[in-house]
């Protein structure tokens, strides 16, 4: 599928409201009582899966990824040895997120359960800032409206 500039600035609005979700559910300004806590932990661990499928791909015909950007980005070298550093830890937080999350098996029942801390395998945190921070200033715009759109 071929993407035009107008697509990848308008996608930008979306990959903000999911990395910014991420964060603000990653690390919350205060701890949250028993069920509360949980909620957010699922809503971390969901945001987590997105941004890790968005980074690590490959992605299905109609997935925004990582890929579409990487040549738009004002520096790449940091973020590529990033996503290479975490990518070999991504294909089993995925299957075990994918498990731990909306999804009924039998195999799950002898998993043990996540834990929040396991997230910081894959260092969300960094790819984010870097991705951020190497966007053009013509993207800004979509970006900003993303964040907001999630506080």
């Amino acid at each position: 599928m071929t993407t035009s500039e107008q697509q990848l600035k308008n996608a930008i609005e979306h990959i903000s409201f999911e990395m910014n979700r991420y964060l603000y559910t990653a690390h919350p300004r205060f701890p949250l009582p028993g069920r509360y806590g949980e909620v957010v932990a699922e809503s971390c661990l969901l945001h987590s899966r997105a941004i890790g499928e968005f980074f690590f791909g490959p992605g299905k015909k109609d997935d925004i990824i990582i890929s579409h950007y990487i040549d738009k980005l004002i520096s790449k070298d940091e973020l590529e040895n990033e996503i290479e550093k975490s990518k070999l830890c991504w294909s089993s937080y995925k299957k075990r997120t994918d498990k731990k999350l909306c999804h009924l098996t039998f195999d799950r029942i002898n998993s043990y359960p996540m834990c929040m801390d396991e997230k910081e395998v894959i260092n969300f945190d960094k790819l984010i800032e870097l991705f951020e921070t190497n966007l053009p200033s013509d993207y800004r715009e979509k970006w900003i409206k993303g964040k907001s759109f999630s506080i």
